[in-house]
């Protein structure tokens, strides 16, 4: 009787529990693995969010300053508009002559940066609902607020506080829970709220 007949070898083709173990141990690292990196991504997307943000705040202050003028920063829509949503318009920053927090062709264009895009959000929430910041030539602004970037999870959530002096900052954890507080110390959440 032939023990290597193809119905035999048939009945015994798989895997056996330790080969199955070993797949499934390896399957895990990668899934681990790969968890981890996509998360680091997302905390170099946000510190690089950040600091672009910063720049541009800074930019705007000291834009004011040297002029001797009010400069507005805001995202702007295809018209020209300030718009709330800063991840889906264009951040720029400009001398609002006529003070209707929009940008006209006829007014200073000093500085564009990209859009963000849909995968994240940023949102800028300031007092008396005003979607666009303004920069008055001592530096200072004559509204507060602050910015919520929020990309997947609530984990690597960042506040950008602006304060009255046109000064900004980012927003701690004075809890320690793990996740970024805004400017009155309340978590922040990023599920649109």
């Amino acid at each position: 009787m032939d023990t290597d007949s193809p119905a035999r070898s048939a009945r015994y083709a798989g895997f056996t529990l330790m080969e199955l173990l070993v797949c499934m141990l390896i399957i895990g690292l990668l899934f681990s693995v790969g968890s981890s990196m996509s998360n680091a991504l997302e905390k170099a997307r946000a510190w690089q969010i950040t600091h672009q943000l910063g720049s541009l705040l800074n930019f705007t202050r000291g834009s004011a300053i040297q002029y001797q003028q009010e400069v507005t920063l805001c995202a702007v829509d295809e018209s020209g508009e300030c718009q709330r949503h800063w991840a889906d318009h264009t951040p720029t920053v400009f001398i609002d002559k006529d003070r209707d927090r929009r940008h006209d062709l006829n007014e200073v264009l000093l500085r564009q940066a990209g859009r963000l895009g849909a995968t994240v959000s940023l949102d800028w929430r300031a007092a008396l609902a005003r979607p666009y910041i303004a920069f008055k030539p001592d530096g200072s602004t004559n509204q507060n607020g602050s910015f919520k970037y929020c990309p997947k999870t609530d984990r690597l959530a960042i506040a950008i506080i602006v304060n009255r002096g046109g000064r900004h900052y980012l927003g701690g954890d004075s809890n320690g829970d793990g996740v970024v507080e805004d400017s009155r110390a309340r978590n922040l959440q990023c599920d649109g709220a």
